[in-house]
């Protein structure tokens, strides 16, 4: 929040025990984070952050309608 990345961290309602809800993230350890590549290096000194999904020198990307679907997971999650 601090250096004003727009991030999403995706949690799932639950039913435990067939009666009690518990919220839970959908991605433990994974936050989402909406930025540009000229950030990427304010990115990867952030406090709390250790390390950046890459796939060999590739940074790890989803597409918005991507984004869109697990949202709607969540959302959905919360009202079943």
């Amino acid at each position: 929040k601090n250096q004003k990345f727009h991030f999403y961290l995706p949690k799932i309602t639950v039913k435990k025990n067939n009666y009690s809800l518990k919220e839970e993230l959908l991605f433990p350890g994974y936050i989402f984070i909406k930025t540009s590549f000229n950030n990427f290096s304010t990115l990867s000194f952030t406090r709390g952050i250790k390390k950046i999904l890459k796939f060999g020198k590739t940074i790890s990307f989803m597409h918005e309608d991507e984004i869109a679907k697990i949202k709607m997971i969540d959302k959905n999650s919360k009202t079943d």
